[in-house]
């Protein structure tokens, strides 16, 4: 529990650090008196070089110093090897279904997100390329701090892996609540159950990279699926969901022994 709570104050801690550094400190480093109309014009004509360079250096500071000191784990864990690809494929399957399914979930949420940030996003979404890569690097980082960091200690400690699931994916999901207008139960469904999920995924692969595959897989059907189609897609996935979270159980109770210590 100690291990678990050190690592999540160290993640928020870093998260702001990195990011105030950059969005306040940086520009008023870079400037002087005679550069700074022209530094102005940079990251006026730039809007997106600072929320970008912000999410790069974070991810790089973050994964090392986790990475380093072997608080969290980029390994495939307990999946066997002869079904390591199968199990990343199953297991992201149903991370880009539960997504899909609550599609229309975000369309209401996205409707009430705050200008500021909802034009940062906008601007994201106009550089594909852009927008996928930082969102797998966000998806990299938070997965292998959450995960194989603070949910392994907690899990570890408490012996209870579902009830270890659901409090990190309160932790996690409660932050965001304060960014939209619309009722709690929308950005609780769409952040919590796809945690709850990955948590389950994680504690019977000790791997991250299922739920990673997922969630940057969702990320790129997103950037490429017609609006149009979206309904359909939520459907579908809504139907297909639970036979294939049926069948991924079964095999990995089958193949995998679940995590009990690092």
């Amino acid at each position: 529990m100690k291990k678990a709570l050190l690592y999540t104050l160290l993640f928020v801690l870093l998260t702001i650090v990195v990011f105030f550094a950059l969005f306040f400190a940086l520009p008023f480093l870079v400037w002087s008196d005679s550069e700074a109309a022209q530094q102005n014009n940079v990251f006026d004509s730039n809007p997106l070089l600072l929320p970008s360079l912000s999410v790069i250096v974070w991810a790089i500071i973050t994964l090392y110093i986790f990475i380093r000191n072997q608080y969290a784990d980029l390994s495939f864990g307990n999946i066997e090897k002869s079904d390591r690809w199968k199990m990343i494929i199953v297991g992201g399957l149903s991370i880009i279904l539960l997504k899909t399914a609550l599609q229309p979930l975000q369309w209401i949420m996205n409707n009430e997100i705050p200008e500021s940030r909802y034009s940062i996003i906008q601007m994201w979404m106009d550089n594909d390329i852009l927008m996928v890569s930082l969102l797998s690097l966000i998806h990299l980082t938070s997965e292998a701090v959450i995960l194989s960091a603070i949910l392994r200690e907690l899990i570890i400690w408490s012996k209870r892996p579902i009830i270890s699931s659901v409090v990190v994916a309160i932790l996690f999901t409660l932050p965001g609540l304060a960014e939209f207008n619309s009722p709690a139960i929308l950005p609780m469904l769409c952040s919590f159950l796809p945690l709850t999920l990955s948590g389950w995924i994680y504690y019977h692969t000790g791997s991250i990279w299922p739920v990673f595959f997922g969630m940057t897989a969702y990320d790129f059907m997103l950037v490429l699926t017609p609006i149009s189609e979206y309904i359909t897609a939520a459907v579908i996935a809504a139907v297909a969901f639970p036979w294939v979270v049926i069948y991924l159980a079964k095999r990995m109770s089958e193949k995998i022994k679940p995590i009990t210590s690092r």
